[in-house]
């Protein structure tokens, strides 16, 4: 039974971690990785849908609005549009 929440624990760690490299990836504006690390959580069944929802919207804001890092602000949060 251990084992078993342990092994749950694990796989919630990991789609955690994939969902933070794929919005990284995305506010990089390497798509293709993010897409990888973004689609690998929407398939793992033990990942929580609140985070699988986050993903989504965060894939179809930063592609579909043509929202991008502002070149001059490198490193920062700060966003414009294409």
């Amino acid at each position: 039974m251990q084992q078993q929440q342990q092994q749950q624990q694990q796989q919630k760690t990991n789609s955690e971690l994939r969902s933070a490299l794929g919005r990284v990836y995305l506010q990089a504006g390497q798509l293709d990785q993010a897409e990888a690390h973004l689609a690998a959580v929407a398939a793992d069944p033990s990942a929580p849908e609140p985070t699988k929802a986050l993903n989504a919207a965060f894939s179809l804001l930063r592609v579909g609005t043509g929202i991008r890092p502002a070149s001059s602000c490198a490193g920062s949060s700060s966003y414009r549009t294409t």
